[in-house]
């Protein structure tokens, strides 16, 4: 079992690997089977889920293609169990220029020495319309270059 600072250092960790743009490093945080659950940001607006190290690298990956992001934890509370932690995130989109500034919320589990799951509570409605200006960006951008989603593939 993790003790309280053990817990607190691999979720700090996450965050500041992920602010440092070090994908790698982020993920050494995490257990191969992670399980991410979020409560919005899908293209629908509901929630996002991703299961497993893999998937949930592609998605990052693909965030940081796009944005430039930064997140840092703000508080901190474990129970041995589970941790209830706040976090905040700046964001900004590569392709549209929209900004996102807000604190979200975390539920944190834990295996033997990695976090295995994260559910993420943040402002549906806001991360939505980010996302939504994101797309929105992407997609002017692909017309003005005349480009399909693939990446260097021309029309």
């Amino acid at each position: 079992m993790l003790t309280d600072e053990e817990a607190h250092a691999l979720i700090a960790n996450a965050h500041r690997e992920w602010s440092n743009g070090n994908l790698d490093g982020m993920l050494d945080q995490f257990a191969d089977s992670i399980e991410f659950w979020c409560n919005a940001g899908n293209l629908d607006g509901g929630p996002i889920e991703f299961k497993g190290k893999g998937a949930f690298r592609q998605s990052l990956e693909a965030v940081l293609r796009t944005t430039r992001s930064q997140s840092q934890l703000i508080s901190f509370r474990f129970d041995g169990k589970l941790a209830h932690a706040r976090a905040s995130i700046q964001m900004q989109s590569l392709t549209s220029g929209a900004t996102l500034e807000a604190s979200y919320r975390q539920i944190i589990s834990y295996g033997r020495t990695r976090i295995s799951r994260i559910e993420e509570y943040h402002d549906a409605a806001r991360l939505n319309a980010f996302w939504k200006l994101h797309a929105e960006g992407a997609a002017a951008n692909m017309a003005l270059w005349n480009v399909s989603p693939e990446p260097g593939a021309l029309k």
